[in-house]
């Protein structure tokens, strides 16, 4: 890989009890064993399972310690033999060191292949090869079903319209248990994720709201499990939402990195994010959908079927089962919600989606232009609300598609009915990732029910962004240099707006360039993309044992990357180009000049052909540009054979002088006016000085004199006189080594100081009996005795010089009398001070093991 640096595997901090366990089946092939992350949590195992390759692996989360792994035993065994280039015995309940049991292990290249053997006498009960895998870095999050039999993941996956309950458990990379709770609901989501892969997305939503993200003000109860399935580098949505929250646009989920397992299957890498949705920490607005919920609470209205009609601006009803376009569904018999004081309508949460889609729909409407509107919130409308919204959107497509962006029956420009700044940075967002879905899909709009103008956003799904998507290939969307989101619906048509062109261009290449330098934190080594690659690239290895590079995932992005490390060089070098050329490109926009290209012959975005207008070519003259010829399509705009502007050649002026006007040689028009003297500044050795005619005027300037210093005078830069007396000299500190020292010529004065000593950690002579001390100054070491310490604290029974849960066991084994102990031990474990070891003084121990008694 070109750019990304591997780091070595670096072990998570151990689990209190992080185990594997033998179940009382052990020995058969299935379930035979299972890890878990918490041993306190049964909500926390993980199975043995096989991968693609046919093998079976335990995936491990970033919180296992491989360095302390305990099995255990419910069939009755005592001990088993772990075997790799040694083989250890090691007795059930007691923990061993994985990684001692290989020869170099850095060799392994984090997959440690072990055979498990476990034996009742001389008959083998069971024996298993596995492939032990650990990731690092990220978050772990344990979903177990409440009916894993009827209602698990499996039948979860097998349709959207499912949903089951169950518990969640989420654990830090380090192993802390951040939230345990019931899970109310669970099913299956996404489009293309759920018809066109194996590995689902999922939607679940907890009893109590908490925070998932980070972000300690995100506490929801709805969150979204991201599979990112198409994206092999599996940090799309991670860029993006990012780069959405460094250009400010308001309510962009938080987004974190994750290792599921459901039913105690490890199921691969994982993003998990809040939802685009009304209410709560989403979107604040008002919540219609609630409104309409409330006021039909009673009411059968949700079970009559769903009506479509036209909008207010059209006619009839009966139509609309004809032709789609322009009408809107609603539920028939819902009450209306009333208008809140002070406002003129409710507010609305919307989506843009496919129109092959939105026959699954309840509630929407589909455009003059034919494009589908999902009302994501009302998520059922009523036939006023219904009315009024589709209208407005229509209103807002009619502008857009208007000559310079204008509606004349409203007597209002599209900005007024969306935001220009947020049209500007979602579209930036859609053309700068070449994003499939660029206003087809996914595509958010909000209008709150205070204002009268709605806002583009906020961003949501971009796995199939950066080359990924069905119909790319390398010469559309692998290439960096030409547009795609601006031949789709209303971009397509934006764009031919100078108005919106201007907007684009100044926010892309102003002087700050917020998009720009937003976009540019992906790019280099320590970029966004290197990081966040870098940040799942252990996780990643363990997903694409379980989800390999198919030739079905292969052909959702361009170029030949057949490895992760390909895949994620390939995102850094187009997301580079594409940064330098839409840059240059939207800087070359002037006027009525732009460059969109599309091929005259496929279909518009507006779902018809071009009808081509031809521009007329333009000779240029010394103060007008002219144009080569062109033609762009008379019905959108959009250009379809691109006008060079050929810039205007400017005057041929006479040569200058001090007294005469200029004359351009070729269209005889002069400047008005002579250009007058062009005079140097004045310095200590000239006057100022004309540079055409040399004329002279007034005075010398002052001397520009230097500092003295102890071995200069102050010397004037442009004539080298100097003046006044040497400056006084600048010391440094004395030291051991040296006296003090002019900084500037070098002279010393005094004397040496004492020496300045602190303790050298370094030196392999420190011990427990004695300590080296080096001088700072000039390195000279000291030996200093040290006072020795107690040999063994109270409560170390194991005499390992820590407290913890295995000396009270040690404690409470003697206590039982399965254990003997010495005359050291017992004083060792006398917690109470009665002369003996009981019980009590076992609880005393583990209660100081776990900090409770300091």
């Amino acid at each position: 890989m070109k750019y990304l640096r591997f780091t070595a595997l670096i072990f998570a901090i151990a689990l209190l009890s992080v185990c594997f366990v033998f179940t009382a089946s052990a020995q058969t092939e299935k379930d035979a064993l299972y890890f878990a992350a918490n041993s306190e949590n049964e909500n926390t195992k993980i199975y043995p399972q096989v991968a693609a390759d046919k093998n079976t692996y335990l995936f491990l989360p970033s919180s296992a310690d491989l360095g302390k792994m305990t099995f255990y035993s419910d069939a009755g065994y005592e001990t088993f033999t772990v075997s790799a280039d040694s083989t250890e015995e090691v007795a059930f309940g007691e923990s061993f060191d994985l990684i001692g049991l290989f020869s170099n292990s850095t060799e392994t290249d984090g997959e440690y292949k072990v055979t498990i053997t476990v034996s009742a006498g001389e008959e083998v009960v069971f024996k298993k090869d596995l492939i032990i895998m650990k990731s690092e870095n990220i978050r772990s999050l344990y979903i177990t079903s409440e009916n894993p039999a009827e209602k698990g993941r499996k039948w979860i996956d097998s349709s959207k319209s499912n949903k089951a309950k169950g518990n969640i458990v989420y654990i830090d990379a380090q192993g802390n248990i951040l939230n345990a709770d019931e899970m109310t609901e669970i099913k299956a989501r996404g489009n293309s994720t759920f018809t066109d892969f194996e590995k689902k997305a999922y939607q679940f939503k907890m009893k109590n709201k908490f925070n998932m993200t980070g972000d300690k003000s995100n506490a929801q109860k709805k969150w979204v499990l991201l599979a990112n399935a198409a994206d092999v580098t599996l940090i799309h949505n991670s860029l993006v939402v990012t780069l959405a929250k460094d250009l400010g646009i308001p309510y962009t989920i938080d987004a974190e990195a994750i290792d599921l397992y459901y039913d105690g299957e490890y199921r691969g890498a994982y993003l998990l994010t809040d939802k685009v949705e009304v209410g709560g920490e989403g979107i604040d607005i008002q919540d219609l959908d609630g409104l309409i919920e409330d006021l039909n609470e009673d009411s059968d209205a949700y079970e009559n079927p769903v009506v479509v009609t036209k909008t207010f601006a059209s006619k009839g009803e009966a139509d609309a089962k004809v032709d789609s376009k322009g009408s809107y569904k609603y539920v028939d018999g819902l009450a209306e919600p009333e208008l809140e004081e002070g406002t003129s309508h409710h507010a609305y949460l919307i989506e843009l989606d496919f129109i092959y889609r939105y026959a699954d729909e309840q509630s929407g409407f589909v455009t003059n232009r034919g494009q589908a509107v999902v009302t994501k919130n009302p998520e059922y409308l009523t036939k006023e609300t219904g009315a009024f919204i589709s209208q407005f959107y229509q209103d807002f497509e009619d502008a857009v598609f208007s000559p310079d962006g204008y509606n004349e029956k409203t007597g209002k420009y599209y900005y007024e009915y969306c935001d220009l700044d947020s049209l500007v940075k979602i579209y930036l967002i859609n053309e700068y990732t070449k994003n499939y879905d660029s206003y087809r899909s996914s595509t958010f709009f909000y209008l709150p029910e205070d204002e009268d103008i709605m806002y583009a956003g906020p961003t949501w799904d971009y796995d199939l962004s950066f080359t990924t998507g069905y119909d790319y290939n390398s010469q559309i969307a692998g290439n960096p240099e030409n547009f795609w989101a601006a031949t789709k619906y209303l971009a397509s048509t934006l764009i031919t707006i100078e108005s919106f062109r201007d907007a684009v261009k100044e926010y892309l290449n102003s002087e700050d360039g917020e998009f720009y330098l937003a976009a540019e934190k992906m790019l280099g080594e320590d970029g966004n993309i290197m990081s966040y690659a870098q940040n799942v690239y252990v996780s990643q290895k363990m997903n694409y044992k379980l989800w390999t590079m198919t030739a079905k995932t292969k052909a959702y992005r361009c170029g030949d990357a057949e490895t992760y490390e390909n895949a994620v060089d390939f995102l850094l070098d187009f997301a580079t180009e594409r940064l330098a050329w839409l840059s240059e490109t939207t800087a070359s926009w002037e006027g009525d000049s732009y460059y969109a290209p599309m091929d005259p012959t496929k279909w518009s975005s507006t779902y018809r052909y071009h009808t081509p207008k031809k521009i007329e070519a333009k000779e240029a003259t010394c103060t007008e540009a002219g144009r080569t010829e062109g033609s762009l399509c008379s019905a959108c705009g959009l250009v379809l054979q691109k006008s060079t502007v050929i810039p205007a050649k400017g005057h041929s002026w006479t040569a200058e002088t001090c007294d005469t006007p200029v004359t351009c040689s070729v269209c005889g028009v002069t400047d008005g006016s002579s250009f007058g003297h062009k005079w140097t500044e004045a310095t200590c050795l000239n006057p100022k000085t004309c540079t055409v005619c040399e004329k002279t005027e007034g005075e010398l300037a002052d001397h520009k004199w230097s500092e003295a210093t102890c071995m200069s005078l102050a010397t004037c830069s442009v004539c080298g006189e100097t003046k006044g007396e040497l400056a006084e000299h600048i010391w440094t500190e004395a030291t051991c080594k040296n006296p003090k020292i002019c900084t500037v010529c070098g002279k010393t004065e005094g004397s040496v100081t004492a020496h300045s000593y602190v303790k050298d950690t370094e030196d392999s002579r420190n011990s427990e009996t004695c300590a080296v001390h080096k001088c700072i100054y000039c390195g000279r070491k000291l030996l200093v005795s040290v006072p020795a310490k107690p040999k063994y604290q109270p409560g170390d029974m194991n005499m390992d010089g820590e407290i913890t849960a295995a000396d009270a066991r040690i404690a409470l084994r003697i206590a039982a009398e399965l254990e003997s102990a010495d005359s050291e031990k017992i004083t060792i474990g006398d917690m109470n001070g009665d002369k003996q070891i009981t019980a009590a003084d076992a609880r005393l121990i583990l209660r100081k093991s776990a900090m409770l008694d300091i």
